[in-house]
């Protein structure tokens, strides 16, 4: 572990999040346990394990390739509990406090999944994290000071996955990144079928409008790719190599007709 990990370990959970209170941040956790039905699905009785997951203000800061994947309108953002004023205003905060106060925000993190580990451990379970959960940031420092961590994200970012593709060494061992699809924007879908033909093991996340479409090219494929039924856990470094993790559509998605979310034809 790092010796900025390690410095962590000098403050408690506690005073640490005492000091977000006195900047006036709308949070006091960057993890969330059981907040979305998928990761409580993870989390269900015989899983042997406990995930979390971080939830940001997306933007074109935070998620870089959203404006070429034209993904902005129907993004997951506002699905669930999501669409709530107060839930929003923590996100943004949250947000603000990575770029404004990044170090606080950074020690707050780690600290936290410290926490997450003994907590696990101690539940007899293996500790999980997806840190995008409604973000496209590159955490791959932050996930190789926790090797004894299974981190996991979707993820539309094509340069930082190129670049992983090419030289596998630069990407963290404990990490598995789905690719993010979508055809609102050909350059971006053609992109991702590139990545796809120079990874044949990369997984393709797509977004089908309903369930019943979902079924039925679970039955039939996608682009020749088997299809695989990706809402019944969040676990997605579970999933076999080479398919497509097929999502129904949710919040805002449902009710998209830019192309990103996919229908039966």
């Amino acid at each position: 572990m790092t010796t900025e990990t390690m410095t962590t370990e000098t403050r408690s959970l506690k005073a640490i999040r005492s000091e977000i209170r006195s900047k006036g941040y709308a949070f006091q956790s960057i993890l969330g346990f059981d907040s979305d039905p998928k990761t409580q699905k993870s989390n269900a009785a015989g899983s042997e394990f406990l995930t979390g997951i971080v939830y940001l203000q997306p933007d074109y800061r935070t998620c870089h390739f959203s404006k070429m994947a034209k993904c902005d309108g129907p993004c997951l953002n506002l699905s669930g509990r999501g669409g709530m004023s107060n839930v929003q205003l923590v996100r943004h905060d949250r947000t603000r406090a990575f770029y404004e106060d990044n170090d606080l925000f950074m020690e707050l993190l780690r600290r936290e999944i410290q926490s997450h580990v003994a907590r696990s451990e101690k539940k007899g379970l293996r500790p999980a994290l997806r840190l995008n959960g409604t973000s496209d940031i590159d955490w791959s420092e932050v996930i190789r000071d926790f090797p004894e961590v299974t981190f996991y994200d979707y993820s539309k970012d094509l340069s930082r996955l190129r670049k992983w593709i090419t030289d596998p060494e630069s990407m963290p061992e404990n990490y598995s990144v789905t690719l993010s699809y979508s055809s609102a924007s050909c350059v971006y879908s053609q992109r991702c079928f590139e990545l796809m033909d120079l990874s044949p093991t990369l997984n393709l996340a797509v977004v089908f409008r309903d369930l019943e479409t979902l079924h039925h090219f679970m039955e039939h494929g996608f682009h020749g790719r088997a299809v695989i039924d990706g809402d019944k856990t969040d676990l997605r470094f579970l999933d076999p190599k080479g398919v497509i993790v097929g999502l129904y559509a949710k919040g805002p998605a449902k009710k998209d007709t830019s192309g990103f979310v996919i229908d039966r034809h």
